[in-house]
């Protein structure tokens, strides 16, 4: 994902984007690159600041020309480097699809991203306003690497529509033993 993001930024045929596209896609490059960065097995790294970032910066990028707008809420979580990242990027594809099949055309909205810990779990909620429906979820939407990284974590995965009625919802359950 960094790489690609680099290369958007920084490849000799993008020289033709406006700087402030360049600049927003390097600053999402360098958060998917603190993601990447492998701490200490034993220690708990906080989820919140990274969160907001990454979900800040996909919205900026992909959703302002459509006017999608994002609200990020995150208790304090903290959980070993690799259980954020796979979670991190299950939140940064449920992001990336709210805006790609929630918002067509000039659609706008909000997509809410949520984390909370507590009573031994953290559950991640990803849930837009759009024009998207449960029923028309299909796995090439990402879900594959979703499934996938919820068996990893041993998540539970739920689909249901938006609290508007329409649009998405999706929560993740993980156990965790939370300090």
């Amino acid at each position: 994902m960094t790489a690609s993001l680099a290369t958007v930024a920084d490849h000799p045929s993008r020289r033709g984007l406006p700087p402030e596209v360049t600049m927003r896609a390097r600053r999402l490059s360098r958060a998917y690159d603190e993601l990447g960065v492998d701490d200490d097995a034993q220690a708990r790294v906080p989820c919140a600041a990274l969160l907001t970032e990454i979900a800040t910066r996909l919205a900026d990028i992909f959703g302002r020309s459509r006017q999608v707008a994002i609200t990020v809420s995150a208790g304090v979580v903290l959980l070993p480097s690799d259980v954020r990242r796979a979670l991190l990027l299950m939140a940064s594809e449920l992001v990336i699809n709210a805006l790609k099949y929630g918002y067509p055309a000039e659609a706008g909205g909000t997509i809410a991203v949520g984390l909370a810990a507590g009573d031994g779990a953290v559950e991640l909620v990803v849930e837009d306003d759009g024009v998207g429906r449960v029923e028309h979820y299909r796995a090439g939407q990402g879900g594959g690497l979703l499934e996938q990284l919820g068996v990893v974590l041993g998540a539970t995965i739920a689909r249901t529509q938006g609290r508007s009625g329409q649009g998405f919802r999706v929560s993740i359950l993980m156990p965790v033993d939370v300090p």
